[in-house]
């Protein structure tokens, strides 16, 4: 998840994205809803743009302008063919107010060629508003390019501070970025997830710049991605206090590194009981689903071509190793996942499941979205066509390959 980054200390230890219980905002289409279901889609009435955009991961929640209610970045891909993100801002959750215009997120600085990939939202110089980084492609390495800083303002706007925060200039291939504090200092930095070339980690001063520190931490190295890049998370799964990170694994396998607590990460994969699956993982999401105090793991995998790759659900044994209870808790899809997030949607206080399933033309049986409900017991059932979220129309992309399709708005609430 791919998942969205995280903007306090509690949602860097948990690692869980925007809570289900909020809102689902997926490309999607709706089936006809009954009084039995849980969700109701409310895209019209919210306000939402659908158009039909290239897209590149999930989108990202954040409070923008501080008013207590979450605001919502769409990513694309490719700005000549999507014009740049959709931007939302939330008026008090009743309606969205579009405002691409105004906020600042377009192309920007001499070394911005509009190859956009993976968003991430983060308050890194600790003003109380939440700033973006934007993770750019460099014309398949052979162009010297910039990722992008945008400061977040008071009116909900953003000012480009690549060059003024220390932001490297290079031909990484950038595809997403996390915000972390990785050395527990209290500053937020920056660990970015690049395609075929070395992954940077960027250390942050605490006067607004970062220092490039990847080699010396172990994750420069980490998973050269292959394909469309190793899909990363962060999350604290051994409990000693400092956050660690796990790889997906897109055409290689999954792995995790863990942090020594002396800025630096070694590789544990074997060590922790990773079992080295198939390869084609894309949505990775953390979550304690047994309650036992440890954070859990599952990947999503699914490729163009094929659905014969097994989704896995790690358990956390709680002595750094990891058992693969997929079968057994009944999550092991083979239908093409591309996406995964946790949240209790039905406030029982089991975090439940949401796998977001791909078109058939991606290899999937069908589209058909899987809500997996926590049966308390270590086993979920899925009950995504009784809350009226599968939304199965074997035409929508539920989950979106990155830059090779395009995207409508939908949102779904519980009603």
């Amino acid at each position: 998840m791919i998942v969205a980054p995280s903007l306090a200390r509690e949602r860097q230890h948990r690692k869980l994205p925007a809570p289900l219980v909020v809102a689902f905002a997926l490309a999607v289409g709706c089936p006809t809803l009954s009084l039995a279901q849980l969700f109701s889609e409310v895209t019209t009435q919210v306000h939402f743009v659908s158009l039909l955009r290239h897209s590149w991961g999930n989108p990202i929640w954040g409070d923008f302008d501080n008013d207590g209610f979450l605001d919502l970045i769409v990513p694309t891909h490719g700005l000549a063919k999507s014009h740049g993100p959709f931007v939302y801002l939330n008026n008090a959750g009743i309606t969205f107010t579009d405002i691409r215009a105004t906020c600042g997120i377009t192309q920007s600085g001499d070394l911005d060629y509009g190859d956009w990939h993976g968003y991430a939202l983060g308050d890194y110089d600790g003003d109380g508003f939440l700033d973006l980084y934007v993770a750019e492609g460099s014309n398949k390495g052979d162009t010297i390019k910039s990722d992008l800083l945008f400061k977040g303002g008071a009116d909900a706007t953003f000012s480009y501070v690549s060059p003024a925060a220390g932001i490297i200039e290079s031909t990484d291939r950038g595809r997403c970025g996390f915000w972390v504090d990785y050395d527990n200092d209290g500053q937020l930095d920056l660990f970015v997830k690049n395609y075929a070339n070395v992954n940077r980690l960027y250390k942050n001063t605490g006067a607004g710049t970062f220092i490039e520190v990847g080699a010396q931490s172990g994750l420069d190295l980490a998973t050269l991605g292959k394909d469309y890049g190793t899909i990363c998370s962060f999350a604290d799964y051994d409990n000693d206090g400092f956050m660690d990170v796990a790889f997906s694994g897109d055409s290689t396998t999954e792995s995790l590194y863990r942090n020594k607590g002396d800025g630096t990460f070694i590789d544990v994969t074997r060590r922790a009981h990773f079992l080295r699956h198939p390869p084609y993982g894309k949505g990775i999401a953390w979550g304690d689903y047994n309650n036992d105090g440890f954070v859990d793991l599952y990947i999503a995998r699914g490729t163009v071509g094929s659905e014969n790759f097994s989704n896995t659900l790690y358990r956390n044994n709680g002595d750094g190793t990891f058992t693969d209870v997929s079968t057994a808790a009944g999550v092991a899809a083979t239908t093409g996942t591309w996406a995964a997030v946790w949240g209790d949607y039905d406030n029982d206080g089991w975090l439940d499941l949401f796998v977001t399933s791909a078109a058939p033309w991606l290899g999937g049986v069908n589209n058909a979205n899987l809500l997996y409900h926590n049966n308390g017991d270590g086993t979920f059932t899925d009950r995504a066509l009784a809350e009226g979220v599968q939304l199965q129309d074997n035409v929508s992309l539920h989950s979106v390959p990155p830059g090779r399709t395009t995207i409508t708005m939908a949102f779904l609430i519980l009603s």
